[in-house]
């Protein structure tokens, strides 16, 4: 997945700031959320961001 690809419109959210979440240390997905925001607006990205959210923690451990 490309990491310009924006996962939350909201906020403007792209794969690559999960990345770089991730590679900071953040698993968690609750804590995912309170550090950038993603999902806590309209919430229409929260189900495929979750997905993308798993899939990099899997990718980085």
């Amino acid at each position: 997945m490309k990491k310009d690809k924006v996962i939350c419109s909201c906020y403007g959210i792209t794969v690559g700031k999960i990345i770089k979440a991730v590679e900071k240390g953040t698993t968690d997905w609750k804590d995912l959320k309170k550090e950038i925001k993603i999902a806590t607006d309209c919430k229409k990205c929260k189900e495929h961001a979750k997905a993308v959210f798993k899939d990099i923690v899997k990718e980085y451990k």
